[in-house]
C-alpha cells in the first residue's frame, strides 16, 4: 500500500499547511487588528478550520470524477496514483471535511459568546463590514440569526448533519434510493451557502473560489462525459432470474463501447420509475456482442429489479435501461503473470468470468498474447447450489482451457453438520467428485468443499506448487480477490504473511503481488 500510504500523507500535509498558514496569520501577522485580543486563540483555530474544510470539500469533488478517472487509469499517471482507491479517498477527504466542520462550529460558539460579553466601545472598528448604532449591542442570538454569515453558517451546519448522516453505510444501504439526490442537494448547498457564507467579509475576504474552481470544472466535465454516455436508452436483449436471486441482463452493446475485463458500469432501468443509477460489475467478455450483468437481489431496488424481470418473463415484455460507464481500472495487468489465483467472493466472482472468458476466446483464436501459463481460481458462495448460475459460463471456458491451465476450488461457507439434508448434500458431491471429476450439482470440473477457505493454507499449497514447476526459481505470483471487504482483507493478510516469508526465504518461497477490488 505504498502509493496509498503516500498520497493520504500527502493529502494531510496539505491539509496541515493550509492550517498552519491560517492559524499562524491570525495569531500573529493579524494580531494588530484586535480581534484575536478579545477572542484569544479562537479567532485563529475557526480560520484554519474553515480553510481546512474549504479545502477538504473542494479536494472530495476530484475522487468521483469517474470518467477522467478511468481515462487517466490507462495513462503511465496509473504507476503513480492509485486510482482504484478513489472511493476510500473520497471518504477519507469527506470525513476530514467533517472533522474541521465540527471544530470551526465549535470554536465560533466561543467567539460569539465571548463578542457577545464585550461592551459596544471594544468592538469599534473591529467588524468594518457591518455596523451598528451606538446604543445596540449585539447578542449571541444577534450575530447567529442576524447576519448573512451567521444564518448561511446555521443552514451550513444542519446542511452537513444532513450529508453526512445519509452517508452511514447503514443508512445508504438501507434508503438507496433517498440517500442518491439527498446527497447531490447537500453538496449544491454546501457549495451555494459556503459562497454566501464568505461573501459578507465578516474577518476576510472570501477564498473560496481558490479551492474550488479547478476541482468544480473537472467535475463539470466529467458530468458532461457522463450525461452523454447515459443519454441513449438501451434494449434489454434477455433477462432471466437465475438460482439464489440472482439476476442476469444482457443488454445491447453500444457501437462506442470498449472496456476491459474487471470494469463496471452503473444502471438504470428507467421502467421501474426511479432516477438513481446502481453500479455493477461487468460480466461479459470484451469480443461478445451483447454487456451482461449479474446482480444479486440483495436491496429494495434490486428486490425490484428482480420482481420486475419475473413479471417480464411471463408476458414476454423487457425494460429499456440507460449505461453509464464503463468504470475502474479493471484487471489489467494479468497477463504479465506466468501464474494466477483468482478468489471470488459472491458476484465477485463476475469479473472473473469476464477475464476468464476473455481469455478463452483469445485462445480459440490463436490470439493469447499473456505470459499467463497457469490460473486456479477460488470461488467462494453459501451455497453449493448458489454456483449453478455459473455453470453455462464455466462449461465455456473449460472447452476452451484445458485442466493443466485451469483448476478451480468452489467453498460453499453455509455449513449445517446436524441437517440431514446438508449431510446427504455433502456426501452427494463428495462421491461425485471423487468418481466423476466431477461437481454434482453444476457437473463442472473442480472440487468443491464445505466452510470457509483459510487462505493461509491455500497460499502455502499454491507455493509448493509453483515452486516444483519453476525448480525453485524466483517467481511472482499474480492473487486478484474481489468480494466483501472481509474475504479481500483476510487475502490480503495471508498475503503479507506470505511475502514476509519469502523475504526471509526467497529460494523456498514465491513473491505474490496482491490486487483487490471489495464491495459490500
Amino acid at each position: 500500500h505504498r502509493l496509498e500510504i503516500f498520497w493520504t500523507v500527502l493529502f494531510f500535509f496539505a491539509t496541515g499547511l493550509v492550517f498552519g498558514e491560517r492559524f499562524y496569520t491570525y495569531n500573529i501577522e493579524r494580531e494588530i487588528g484586535g480581534l484575536r485580543r478579545i477572542l484569544n486563540y479562537g479567532v485563529s483555530v475557526t480560520r484554519g478550520a474553515a480553510s481546512t474544510q474549504m479545502f477538504a470539500y473542494s479536494v472530495v469533488l476530484l475522487p468521483v470524477c469517474r470518467n477522467i478517472i478511468t481515462i487517466l487509469s490507462n495513462t503511465v499517471l496509473a504507476k503513480y496514483i492509485p486510482f482504484e482507491r478513489a472511493y476510500e479517498f473520497h471518504v477519507l477527504v469527506g470525513i476530514t471535511g467533517g472533522v474541521f466542520t465540527l471544530m470551526h462550529v465549535i470554536g465560533h460558539f466561543f467567539n460569539f459568546y465571548n463578542i457577545a460579553t464585550q461592551s459596544a466601545a471594544d468592538l469599534a472598528g473591529i467588524f468594518r463590514s457591518i455596523w451598528w448604532t451606538s446604543d445596540f449591542l449585539p447578542t449571541f442570538a444577534w450575530w447567529l440569526f442576524g447576519t448573512v454569515t451567521g444564518m448561511t453558517g446555521v443552514l451550513l451546519t444542519f446542511v452537513c448533519i444532513n450529508l453526512f448522516v445519509f452517508s452511514v453505510k447503514r443508512v445508504r444501504k438501507a434508503s438507496y434510493a433517498l440517500f442518491w439526490p439527498t446527497h447531490h442537494i447537500s453538496f449544491t448547498l454546501l457549495y451555494i451557502l459556503t459562497v454566501l457564507h464568505g461573501s459578507y467579509q465578516l474577518i476576510q475576504k472570501p477564498i473560496f473560489q481558490y479551492f474550488l474552481s479547478v476541482p468544480l470544472a473537472l467535475f463539470i466535465l466529467d458530468k458532461v462525459i457522463a450525461a452523454a454516455h447515459s443519454a441513449r436508452l438501451l434494449r434489454i436483449e434477455d433477462a432471466r432470474v437465475l438460482p439464489s436471486g440472482t439476476v442476469a441482463l444482457y443488454i445491447e452493446k453500444p457501437l462506442n463501447l470498449l472496456y476491459r475485463p474487471g470494469q463496471y458500469a452503473r444502471l438504470q432501468i428507467v421502467q421501474l420509475g426511479r432516477q438513481e443509477f446502481h453500479p455493477f460489475t461487468i460480466s461479459s467478455a470484451p469480443y461478445e456482442k451483447h454487456v451482461s450483468f449479474h446482480i444479486q437481489a440483495v436491496g429494495p431496488w434490486t428486490n425490484a429489479l428482480r420482481d420486475f424481470v419475473k413479471e417480464s418473463e411471463n408476458r414476454k415484455y423487457l425494460p429499456r435501461c440507460r449505461m453509464d460507464g464503463p468504470y475502474g481500472d479493471g484487471f489489467e495487468n494479468w497477463s504479465s503473470f506466468e501464474t494466477i489465483l483468482l478468489v471470488g467472493s459472491g458476484l465477485g466472482v463476475t469479473p472473473f468470468m469476464s477475464m476468464l472468458k476473455n481469455i478463452a476466446h483469445q485462445c480459440r483464436t490463436d490470439a493469447l498474447n499473456a505470459r499467463t501459463r497457469k490460473i486456479y481460481c477460488v470461488f467462494i458462495l453459501r451455497r453449493l447450489r448458489e454456483f449453478q448460475w455459473l455453470t453455462e459460463l464455466i462449461r465455456e471456458v473449460e472447452e476452451a482451457l484445458s485442466s493443466d491451465m485451469l483448476e478451480m476450488i468452489f467453498y460453499a461457507t453455509a455449513t449445517r453438520s446436524n441437517d440431514f439434508r446438508f449431510m446427504f448434500l455433502r456426501y452427494f458431491a463428495e462421491t461425485s467428485q471423487q468418481f466423476a471429476a466431477r461437481i454434482a450439482l453444476t457437473t463442472t470440473r473442480g472440487f468443491s468443499l464445505f466452510g470457509r477457505p483459510d487462505f493461509s493454507d491455500l497460499l502455502t499449497k499454491l507455493n509448493v506448487k509453483v515452486m516444483e514447476a519453476k525448480g525453485g526459481s524466483p517467481h511472482v505470483v499474480g492473487v486478484y480477490s474481489c468480494g466483501a471487504p472481509d474475504v479481500t482483507s483476510r487475502v490480503n493478510s495471508a498475503v503479507r504473511v506470505h511475502n514476509d516469508l519469502h523475504n526471509s526465504n526467497p529460494s523456498q518461497y514465491c513473491r505474490l503481488k496482491h490486487h483487490y477490488q471489495s464491495f459490500s
